[in-house]
């Protein structure tokens, strides 16, 4: 998981950076390692906005906290990507409906005409 820092009208310091990457250690059990989280942090009168936007395939999770420390805000917007991330998961596993059809196969010695019995019998796949 690769972390990006952007500030505006704020320079990010080294613990914050330190904090990010420890709190983005929950987050990267989600994702393989092609995630990107961008990390926005905007100064405007006396608050700070973080912003945390996910990226990995073709999905994007984002969240946003204001506070009057930005170190606060990180430990609002980082729960926030997990929620979404298990709404995520729970709709991608309701997806897959049942499983692939299984037939056992026959052995020769449990039939009683053992000449008939084919080894690989394959059920026609039906056609819609």
């Amino acid at each position: 998981m690769k972390i990006e820092y952007f500030g505006k009208d704020y320079t990010f310091s080294e613990q914050l950076k330190k904090m990010s990457d420890k709190k983005c250690r929950k987050l990267k059990k989600y994702f393989d390692g092609d995630a990107v989280a961008k990390f926005t942090v905007t100064l405007a009168s006396n608050s700070y906005k973080t912003e945390l936007v996910v990226t990995f395939g073709s999905n994007t999770l984002r969240a946003e906290a204001e506070s009057e420390n930005p170190y606060k805000n990180l430990d609002v917007v980082i729960p926030r990507i997990e929620t979404q991330m298990g709404k995520k998961k729970s709709v991608w596993v309701g997806k897959k409906k049942g499983k692939h059809n299984e037939y056992p196969k026959i052995e020769a010695a449990d039939r009683e005409d053992k000449e008939e019995v084919v080894e690989d019998f394959e059920p026609p796949k039906p056609e819609f």
